[in-house]
């Protein structure tokens, strides 16, 4: 499809670009094959108990962008955000506590000790 801008330049529209973003790809794949395993090895139980255990760790990845950007009042009355966090910083601390909580968890089912 071709465009005329207001000076009456012609150029070629190519339509959005989709670019995947890895770390979203592998935080689905990771998750699922959490919950795959835990549901195999602990049921139903499991499965709700590793579900609610990687939602903040999720969301680190998942939205790291606007986790970053935040400003304003933090997660108690005098403390106060005034810079924006590099979003490359959450996701990878994010991720940190996302694989290191994921294998404890399959380490102590595994050796039911929770």
């Amino acid at each position: 499809m071709k465009i005329i801008d207001k000076l009456g330049n012609i150029s070629e529209y190519e339509g959005p670009k989709f670019t995947p973003d890895w770390n979203k790809i592998l935080l689905i794949i990771f998750s699922l094959a959490y919950l795959f395993i835990f549901t195999w090895i602990g049921g139903w139980e499991g499965f709700l108990r590793m579900f609610c255990s990687l939602i903040i760790p999720f969301s680190c990845i998942w939205l790291s962008k606007s986790m970053g950007d935040y400003k304003g009042i933090g997660f108690s009355w005098p403390i106060r955000i005034n810079k924006t966090t590099p979003s490359i910083i959450i996701c990878i601390g994010g991720w940190i506590i996302y694989i290191t909580f994921g294998c404890m968890l399959i380490y102590l089912t595994i050796h039911k000790l929770i």
